[in-house]
């Protein structure tokens, strides 16, 4: 098991792979002693390398899909980064598998990708829990946003981009303890369609590690692009509101008062859980008579959006006075700045870059909130 390099390389989780079933001979000896049956289909699981292999027939015909990791693959568990992304190796793991399985592919040039998961780990200073907030104000175009605990997801049935607590993850589903804090943001590619609309190739041996890191980070970027847009200043008030005023001031808007006063008022309704109750009331405004019902329907989707837009502003500068902009800028760095590449497998590893020096020892102030502080003075006072 390698658990080094989270942190090196934009790295792959789950690849599916889909095999025509002609292209597939078999070994029936091998199939009797290693196919078990299951309500998908008959399958084979590699339990060492977490490969499965299952065989479909659906409206006649036959068919092949091949599921695994990348990253469990080269590491044994699926946590590290390091996961080279070439078809030449990769088919050479995959052939050993499958021939314990009695499965041998005819041509490897025409297997297809069905889905692929791209993934980047970033290293915290503090819990996942603390960023949590941050993480609530992505978003993108035709996704639905879902949150289940701490975790977020913008997903369509194509597309799922989510962030979510690899730490605890591994130790809930593989009572693996790391001593890391991290955030995983993971990009999945869920259709052989996507794959080809996206990159313009859904052959395994077409598609390069470059075509991949490209529209991982266009993607990720338009997720952050309200962070990215969102410029650090000094704070210095004991007021929320007027640090909203402050900000709208700093920003030469017109009516900064009242757009401080709106900002409060969104960012209050959040922090006490009452925002998805107000949003809601807003999408069912009765409809005004002398307005077509689109109009209408445009204007509660704006009035919908600025209202999030407020909410993230008010995240965003919550977090600005409770560590400086520290937080806003580590995301921001690995986001738009710091963007790594997928593992090269001529390349030398990488040594390992740690950017925190864990100290089991200290207090973690991130469980003070702007909010605890603020009473902490009022009570000293």
């Amino acid at each position: 098991m390698n658990l080094k390099n989270p942190f090196d390389y934009l790295g792959i989780d789950t690849i599916r792979l889909f095999i025509e079933g002609p292209n597939v001979e078999q070994n029936d000896f091998l199939r009797a002693l290693r196919i078990r049956q299951g309500q998908r289909g008959d399958r084979f699981y590699d339990r060492a390398n977490g490969v499965m292999i299952i065989e479909v027939f659906k409206d006649g015909f036959r068919f092949y899909i091949i599921s695994f990791s990348l990253s469990r693959l080269y590491n044994g568990v699926n946590y590290s980064s390091y996961a080279p992304f070439d078809y030449e190796d990769l088919v050479k793991r995959l052939m050993s598998i499958l021939e314990v399985a009695g499965f041998v592919v005819k041509d490897w040039a025409a297997v297809k990708l069905s889905r692929l998961d791209v993934f980047l780990n970033i290293e915290l200073e503090h819990s996942y829990e603390y960023y949590a907030p941050i993480l609530k104000t992505i978003s993108l175009p035709r996704t639905e946003s879902k949150s289940y605990e701490t975790s977020k997801y913008l997903k369509n049935k194509r597309l799922t981009l989510m962030t979510y607590d690899k730490k605890t993850q591994l130790e809930k589903r593989k009572n693996l303890k790391i001593q890391d804090n991290v955030l995983r943001i993971e990009l999945r590619y869920l259709k052989a369609q996507k794959i080809k609309q996206t990159f313009g190739v859904n052959l395994l041996h077409e598609l390069k590690a470059e075509h991949i890191e490209k529209d991982f980070y266009k993607k990720l970027e338009s997720a952050f692009s309200e962070l990215g847009k969102f410029s650090v200043y000094p704070t210095l008030s004991l007021s929320r509101k007027n640090e909203f005023v402050k900000y709208f001031k700093e920003k030469k808007a017109r009516f900064p008062e009242k757009l401080g006063i709106m900002v409060n008022s969104f960012y209050r309704k959040d922090k006490i859980g009452k925002l998805q109750e107000l949003l809601s009331a807003m999408r069912n405004t009765s409809i005004q008579s002398e307005k077509s019902s689109e109009a209408q329907r445009k204007k509660k989707e704006r009035d919908i959006k600025k209202a999030l837009s407020f909410v993230n502003l008010g995240i965003f500068i919550d977090f600005e006075k409770r560590d400086f902009g520290q937080s806003l800028n580590l995301i921001k760095s690995v986001v738009f700045h710091r963007q790594l590449k997928i593992a090269r497998l001529d390349e030398v590893v990488k040594v390992e870059h740690r950017r925190y020096n864990k100290n089991e020892g200290a207090m973690d102030f991130s469980m003070f909130s702007w909010d605890d502080v603020q009473r902490i003075l009022l009570k000293a006072s």
